[in-house]
């Protein structure tokens, strides 16, 4: 009797904790539904307006989103004036809007499936970036995990060589939107002044706008098939991935990045089956086959290669992807 009261109370005591689990699990679970279903939404942006100017919609209605956030939690977003914080702002915000902008040109041109699978590839590039730029060497275990990762964009690659919807291009500059997310995020770990990654985010979306401006009307004249759907589209597209970014901070707040990190598998998981759900896109064998080795990869670089800890840190805004960024 005493033994059975014992665990009872034992239970108890880890209710609070179990609710915890389950409520980051949640969070983490909604945010990569969302952040995956957001590479859907893009796709139906584009047609309604070329890359360069969904781009500036989603670096709009994203920074919009981030400043609310901002405001709801309480985030300063104290202007950095310091020369040397200019800097440390200008180059990552630069990088991030090129990442943007290959990431709509990518979209555009390859499955919603297939670009999440590359994107998810963003810790590995990082990883290999904080090597050569701030001199931290992965771990043995984090050099298998960028080996199988990268064999794992071959195979998934390659079915990009037939099909509707997914070809060379797509891949391409999806590789090049993962590229320079990475090298933005490196180079905020090498120069990023006080502050938090919030605001640094928001400031970068907010900074990134007035860059495709110029761009989108000179690229593209800002030609827009005006319409309620096209609008509600770029205000989901810029707007939702921030939401899912804010259930990822509130996983962060307790304490897990670990944890947090986790969502980048997920995402190619919900994007897959939103874009054969919403787009009728194909899943090929290789497909799955490229996505598990880019899953396994990017484990091993996440959980294990300890040493690499800029792949182990949490997606910045904007990105689900520049992922469902």
């Amino acid at each position: 009797m005493a033994r059975g009261r014992r665990a009872g109370e034992l239970a108890l005591t880890r209710t609070p904790a179990t609710r915890e689990a389950l409520g980051s699990a949640a969070l983490l679970v909604a945010a990569a539904a969302i952040l995956g279903f957001n590479y859907v939404v893009v796709k139906w942006a584009l047609l309604g307006a070329g890359p360069l100017t969904v781009a500036l919609f989603r670096a709009v209605f994203g920074g919009t989103a981030m400043l609310a956030i901002c405001a709801a939690t309480g985030t300063s977003l104290r202007i950095p004036l310091r020369r040397a914080d200019l800097g440390a702002v200008a180059l990552p915000a630069c990088l991030m809007a090129g990442s943007q902008l290959a990431f709509a040109f990518g979209v555009a041109n390859t499955a919603a499936g297939l670009a999440s699978l590359l994107a998810n590839t963003m810790p590995v590039c990082s990883a290999l970036l904080a090597w050569l730029v701030v001199r931290e060497r992965p771990t043995r275990i984090a050099l298998v995990g960028i080996t199988v990762a990268i064999g794992g964009v071959g195979v998934a690659a390659s079915a990009a060589a037939g099909g509707h919807g997914s070809h060379a291009l797509g891949v391409g500059m999806m590789m090049l939107a993962v590229v320079t997310w990475a090298g933005s995020n490196v180079s905020l770990k090498r120069w990023r002044p006080v502050g938090g990654e919030t605001a640094f985010a928001t400031w970068m979306l907010i900074v990134g706008s007035f860059i495709f401006v110029p761009v989108a009307g000179i690229g593209e004249s800002f030609a827009v098939h005006w319409s309620w759907k096209f609008v509600g589209e770029a205000v989901i597209a810029g707007g939702l991935g921030q939401v899912g970014f804010l259930f990822i901070l509130i996983v962060l707040s307790r304490g897990s990045v670990m944890r947090a990190s986790s969502v980048s598998f997920m995402v190619p998981v919900f994007a897959i089956v939103a874009g054969a759900l919403f787009l009728h896109e194909p899943v090929r064998a290789r497909e799955l086959v490229g996505g598990a080795l880019i899953f396994a990869g990017v484990a091993l670089v996440v959980f294990r290669g300890a040493r690499a800890t800029l792949a182990g840190r949490a997606v910045l805004p904007g990105q689900e992807g520049p992922s469902g960024s």
